[in-house]
């Protein structure tokens, strides 16, 4: 298993990092062709899997991406890098491949509990950034349903409603 960081648990490691440009530019690739497939799978559309603590979550949270590189750190344009890179790659395969309409959403879990964790002002940062993508839709995934932010989570869900 890989992710932006090394991830331990009871002092045992469950994930690596990935640490070298090329296998960070194979994953992006590698979503690319999963687009493409589907496209000429015949599937009506694609959604990219931004949530819920997986890859492109891991790499946009400051709590699991400690890198040093253009992929991370503590700047959060950084932090963006690999999820937009991954929409860029999909959307590029989708013009390539798609001889009718094609769509292409994206699912996001707008905070996460851990300190430091995605809050809802960084989720904002990522919505507007995807609003420029000209995605489809967004897919608001909670990764806890019983979160004390309900009202920041409703600007959000109005904010995505008028996109």
């Amino acid at each position: 298993m890989v992710a932006p960081s090394d991830v331990f648990k009871d002092g045992k490691q469950i994930a690596r990092a990935l640490k070298k440009e090329e296998e960070i530019t194979h994953i992006i690739d590698s979503f690319k062709e999963a687009a493409r497939r589907a496209v000429q799978a015949g599937f009506d559309g694609v959604e990219i899997h931004g949530a819920n603590g997986y890859l492109l979550q891991q790499f946009y949270s400051p709590h699991s991406n400690q890198r040093t590189d253009q992929w991370g750190g503590n700047e959060e344009k950084k932090r963006l890098a690999f999820p937009i890179a991954v929409v860029d790659a999909v959307k590029e395969a989708i013009k390539e491949h798609a001889a009718k309409p094609f769509i292409f959403g994206y699912r996001l879990s707008p905070e996460e509990p851990e300190t430091p964790g995605l809050t809802m002002t960084e989720t904002f940062t990522l919505v507007d950034v995807l609003k420029t993508k000209s995605l489809d839709y967004l897919h608001i995934s909670l990764m806890e349903i019983g979160s004390k932010k309900q009202d920041e989570a409703q600007i959000l869900i109005k904010l995505v409603w008028n996109c």
